[in-house]
């Protein structure tokens, strides 16, 4: 009766775990330091639940800077070995409202909100149509990538479409602005292609799929020297999409630890 019992209750324990693991709950408490076959089950349990685990957590990390679906379709592929960190080629979106800080100045804290929420919703909108990564909002800037954290063949013309899709879709933002008597938006895009490190990156507590390197310092460069509804290329980017633009060139740029300055072009039309 005793070797039964002894048998029964991790038994129970592990029909118990099963069922709360269908609800989602994970936290569970199992027999992994037998060396039975239940042991043997437990421990198999225990890889699923942190697998179960695993996938939860990069579908959340997932899910802030990819549409669902992508999210949903890497997930499936299994293709995550690219949240713990690499080096790949991207293709960087940077736009910066332009007069931000006068318009904050005239604006009441519940209307400014309200206006960068639907502006950055359309940028989300337009990013997430052409398959890009949302990187990040800082202040009333957007960054975009395409090439992390999966690949694009056509990541540069990719984002030079959502750039002119963005200046195109502002127009009819600021129609509905000038009609409610407040001020339109005009932002300045730049666009450039480099190696960058993608990962992971944060702590235990609070982390996010992102990427640091020296291209994120050229392309907010060229959207600095944009004009207002000026999108703005490096020569890296211009030259994959070449003969699928209207471009004019601009002046070259100085680049830190080069000593070529870099080409830069004004997109205009998608041919």
């Amino acid at each position: 009766l005793g070797a039964f019992w002894q048998y029964m209750v991790p038994f129970n324990r592990l029909v118990e775990a099963m069922d709360r693991i269908k609800v989602g709950d994970f936290n569970v408490d199992l027999p992994v330091n037998r060396l039975d076959e239940l042991g043997h089950m437990a421990r198999s349990l225990q890889g699923m639940i942190e697998g179960f685990k695993d996938r939860d957590r990069i579908s959340l990390v997932l899910g802030k800077v990819v549409s669902p679906q992508i999210a949903k379709n890497i997930l499936e592929a299994k293709d995550l070995f690219a949240l713990k960190g690499e080096r790949r080629e991207c293709t960087l979106f940077y736009a910066d409202l332009r007069g931000f800080n006068t318009l904050s100045e005239n604006m009441t804290p519940q209307a400014l909100v309200e206006a960068l929420n639907q502006y950055f919703g359309l940028i989300n909108e337009i990013v997430f149509k052409h398959e890009g990564m949302l990187d990040r909002f800082i202040g009333d800037t957007a960054i975009a990538v395409w090439g992390a954290p999966f690949t694009h063949e056509d990541k540069e013309l990719r984002a030079v479409r959502t750039a002119l899709e963005i200046q195109e879709a502002l127009k009819a933002f600021n129609i509905s602005r000038i009609k409610k008597g407040s001020p339109p938006f005009t932002i300045s895009i730049g666009i450039h292609t480099g190696m960058v490190v993608a990962g992971n990156l944060g702590s235990e507590k609070r982390n996010d799929y992102t990427i640091i390197g020296d291209p994120l310092h050229i392309v907010a460069r060229l959207c600095a020297m944009a004009s207002p509804g000026q999108t703005v290329v490096s020569d890296e980017t211009y030259l994959k999409i070449k003969p699928m633009v209207k471009a004019n060139p601009l002046n070259p740029i100085a680049v830190k630890g080069s000593m070529e300055s870099l080409k830069t072009y004004e997109i205009t039309q998608i041919l």
